[in-house]
Parts: structure tokens; sequence; C-alpha cells
């Protein structure tokens, strides 16, 4: 919302100021962007082309956006060449995703972009198909924070010991085994034909003998 001009603006419009103000006068000399604006000899502060008054509020950016964080106004410094807002802060065009209002406009991290196929997420760019607080989505927005023992894997929850026996998801998610590799045990890619310490299924110990086709056999 844009604040009333404070008495020491009001009276810099003078002459189109007199018993109350003219606003309609006063309208001609808003400005919502920067001083680049307004007419020479003025500057932008609080949405008002005006003179400069040193040491006075200013800011440059659009108006009813200052006192939106991390926005903010600064102070007239007349020292040097010429009058400069010093100390404000002023909205950014893009938003950046990281929890920050950067355009000032109210809402954090709207329209803000990730690298790749990660999204924006509590100000920070996850994978949702991955990522066990955002499991499918951001958390709230269509996707949900995955439970104790629990890991994200393709965008759903599943039990974190799914990776022990998953031959698809076999030690993580999306490791499937291949061929000659027929099983998952332990987390671990294995042939169950040959492997004397997983002979014809998981953890079937051939002892001081050899596994072929999946039978324990005297060396």
């Amino acid at each position: 919302m844009r604040r009333s001009p404070v008495p020491w603006l009001l009276a810099a419009t003078l002459p189109l100021v007199s018993c109350g103000f003219d606003s309609a006068a006063l309208d001609t000399l808003r400005c919502d962007a920067t001083s680049a604006a307004c007419a020479a000899g003025t500057i932008c502060q609080d949405g008002y082309c005006l003179p400069p008054v040193c040491g006075g509020v200013c800011y440059d950016g659009p108006a009813g956006t200052s006192q939106t964080t991390p926005c903010r106004s600064g102070t007239l410094d007349c020292a040097g060449a010429g009058p400069v807002c010093v100390d404000q802060v002023l909205p950014v065009s893009s938003e950046t995703c990281n929890g920050v209002d950067d355009d000032c406009n109210g809402t954090p991290d709207n329209g803000a972009t990730c690298d790749g196929q990660q999204t924006c997420c509590g100000g920070a760019c996850v994978d949702t198909q991955t990522d066990a607080d955002h499991c499918g989505g951001c958390a709230g927005q269509g996707g949900v924070a995955c439970g104790n023992n629990e890991v994200c894997c393709d965008g759903a929850c599943i039990n974190a010991s799914t990776y022990a026996t998953d031959i698809q998801n076999c030690g993580s998610c999306g490791h499937a085994c291949q061929a000659p590799d027929d099983a998952c045990c332990n987390a671990a890619c294995v042939n169950t034909q040959n492997d004397p310490s997983h002979c014809g299924s998981c953890d079937c110990v051939c002892a001081a003998t050899g596994c072929n086709g999946g039978v324990c056999v005297c060396q």
C-alpha cells in the first residue's frame, strides 16, 4: 500500500499545493521505478518525483515494495557530486530459490527456477523423485515428507529395507541388477547360480564347497 506523502514531501510540491493539495496535480508527480523517470532536479521519493531533501528517506524501487522484507528505504546523502540514496535495498527482477522474497512482492521464491529436473521447495532446489522431505513434489503442495525408516524412490515413499532385496532398486533407487546377476542380497547384486555365499538363494552359504547351478557341490 502506498503511504501518504509526509509533510515535508507535500511542502516540496509547492506551488502545486495550496489550501490542502491538488490531488490531480500531485498524481502527475508519481513515479514507480527510479529517478530516471523524474524530471531534472527531482528524484523518486516514496513514489513521487520531488526535490531531494538531504538526510531524508528515499527509495528508488516500485511504490509499495519498501515495506516488504528484504527491501527497505535508504537515506538521501547529498555529499559529493549529488544526492544519492544510500543503504536502500531494491527488489530484483527475478526470484532465486532461497526462501527470500527477492522481488518484494509478498511471496518468496515465486517463479524461482532450478537446474535440471529439480524443483524449488522450501527455499532449496531438490529432486522430488528422491528427496525424502519432498517426495513426489514439494511437501504440502502435492508431495509428502517420508516417515522414519522410509526413503523416496521414483517419487514415492518406500521402506528403506526394500533396497536390501529389491532387484530393481538394489542398494539404492534405480540401481537394477543386470544379468548374469539374478538376485539382490543384502543390498548387493549377486549371481545365485555360482555365488557360494548365496547359492540358489540369498544367504544360502556353501560350507567348504562351491556353487554350481545354484547347488552346493563338493570341490
